[in-house]
């Protein structure tokens, strides 16, 4: 699905529309909310399923239908008379009520993320908790992994990014994964957990306090940039040397165009045509179309953003929580394993969206 726009206002509910978005809460995904300080979102019942069918309606009609939606809405007032669209249309309606609930999830996301003690103040005292438990410094990169992996699941299971207390896991097994990573700067898996790791505890944009906009997590952002550019140099010098392209080396290359296109489009162009260039050898040519897409974006200097992978649209509004990350997280055990195709459901839809004119 593709949905391109030149205008501010749907930016947002760009990012954010999938078809037939249908809210329902964590409880069918099996993993556990947070105790404390609930969020606004625990009871929000299907606020999407009643759709408005005739755009014929009278205005009367329309307004009335429109009203009962919005009463349907975590933040009734989220919609305003003067942002419905006029004259009247069914799908961006809908677009502004899946925005609505995105929006409500990620500012409680920010809210809750903010109490949370930064990495950088209490790493060394995480360590030397860990240390205390077991000898890192003897660990296998595989026994490494297992345990970051452990850590990880703990923190979503515990609430995740919607829990006031759940960070310690995450943050742990960021520790591991960079103890890891410096140890054996080559080990493409640990790259990639501590890429997850990094991102559970850490969105890639964020609501600014004030203004309330939208602002970039700039050192997340360079944090990620560093680690996917470094591994991509790997990949290239491993094919280089007779390695095949594989579809590690994909999600890698889509994850850093999508981290150059503002500051470097040229280098994002660059990564982009050796995707192109070994779609059909590395397996991934059914991302051929999003690939001229990103590309053509870029020439006419828009941002481009894409999910690799789409869950089904039952798991809305939950599924706002996985984004503002990069085009290849996985987050999740349950939903990992859902976006590899290890458990059933259909993921082979790819979301697409383009921003304004300009990167800033």
């Amino acid at each position: 699905m593709k949905i391109t726009t030149k205008t501010g206002l749907l930016l947002m509910i760009i990012l954010v529309s999938v078809p037939a978005a249908v809210f329902f809460i964590r409880q069918g995904m099996g993993e556990n909310l947070p105790d404390n300080k609930k969020t606004p979102l625990i009871g929000i019942k299907d606020a999407g399923n009643v759709c408005l069918r005739d755009s014929r309606k009278p205005k009367v009609e329309q307004a009335a239908a429109v009203e009962d939606r919005k009463n349907q809405l975590p933040v009734k007032d989220t919609i305003s008379q003067a942002e419905l669209p006029m004259p009247f249309d069914e799908q961006q309606i809908d677009l502004l009520i899946n925005t609505a609930a995105a929006e409500r999830i990620w500012k409680t996301q920010d809210e809750v993320m903010a109490d949370w003690p930064d990495y950088s103040q209490i790493r060394e005292q995480l360590l030397k908790e860990l240390t205390a438990k077991t000898d890192i410094t003897n660990l296998s990169d595989e026994k490494l992994v297992e345990l970051a992996h452990n850590l990880l699941g703990n923190f979503w299971l515990a609430g995740g990014d919607l829990s006031r207390t759940s960070y310690r896991d995450a943050y742990m097994a960021r520790i591991l994964l960079e103890y890891g990573h410096q140890r054996n700067p080559d080990n493409s898996t640990i790259t990639n957990e501590l890429i997850e790791a990094i991102q559970a505890a850490n969105t890639i944009v964020k609501f600014d306090g004030k203004t309330g906009k939208t602002v970039a997590n700039s050192e997340i952002k360079k944090t990620l940039l560093d680690l996917r550019a470094k591994q991509f140099e790997q990949i290239i010098s491993q094919i280089n040397g007779g390695r095949n392209p594989a579809m590690d080396d994909f999600l890698c290359g889509c994850d850093l165009a999508f981290l150059l296109q503002r500051n470097n489009t040229a280098a994002a162009k660059e990564v982009i045509k050796w995707l192109q260039d070994n779609a059909s050898i590395g397996g991934w040519g059914r991302y051929s179309d999003t690939m001229a897409n990103f590309k053509n974006s870029l020439d006419k200097k828009y941002k481009f953003g894409f999910q690799v992978y789409m869950v089904p649209s039952n798991k809305y509004p939950d599924e706002y929580r996985y984004s503002r990350r990069l085009p290849a997280f996985l987050g999740p055990q349950q939903r990992n394993a859902l976006l590899r195709g290890e458990i059933a459901g259909d993921t082979t839809e790819i979301v697409t969206y383009t921003e304004n004119p300009g990167l800033k």
